[in-house]
């Protein structure tokens, strides 16, 4: 279990942004490919407010790790507070069926190239998503201790109202709902 405190950084040059994290001194972490499926109890849904279940497929440098979270839901006004709960897995089919049977249900299914940036403690991860998820690449700033995300968000003057708390899921909605 860790606690995730993370911000989106939306509506930002993504390559602007990555020319200033690397000025602060950050160091690469690598590349990640990742498949991110999102579970739902059908019969009995638990309120997004409250957390959701995730299937991460996340392959890096030829290797590929599943991990499977409950993140349960926090909110403050400075960042997305979560509590996450992982485990891996050896065999997501397996794992799948098996939450079938208790009438958990795969509800939406999503791709994201991630480049992955450190800095004390501080992460950067600059996420895009499939067409169909969210066309906007981003990025998320994850922090350990709040007071960091305000200075972060300072050296890298960024706009306040260029930083979302909300999850992929809500931007997602948000961006089909006004597309239509």
């Amino acid at each position: 279990m860790e606690r995730e405190m993370e911000v989106k950084i939306l509506n930002e040059d993504v390559t602007e942004l990555k020319k200033k994290v690397l000025a602060l001194g950050a160091q690469e972490e690598g590349v990640e490919e990742q498949i991110n499926i999102r579970l739902q109890n059908i019969q009995n849904p638990v309120d997004d407010a409250l957390g959701y279940l995730r299937l991460r497929i996340a392959e890096k440098k030829g290797k590929t790790k599943y991990e499977f979270t409950f993140k349960a839901k926090e909110k403050t006004t400075e960042s997305k507070n979560n509590m996450e709960y992982t485990t891996l897995v050896e065999d997501p089919q397996a794992l799948l069926e098996i939450l079938k049977f208790m009438g958990i249900e795969e509800v939406s299914r999503g791709t994201k190239h991630r480049e992955k940036y450190s800095l004390d403690g501080s992460t950067f991860d600059f996420d895009t998503w499939d067409e169909e998820t969210y066309p906007h690449p981003y990025m998320e700033i994850e922090v350990t201790e709040e007071g960091k995300l305000e200075q972060l968000l300072t050296a890298l003057d960024i706009a306040p109202e260029n930083v979302s708390t909300k999850s992929i899921g809500d931007l997602s909605k948000e961006y089909w709902e006004s597309e239509k």
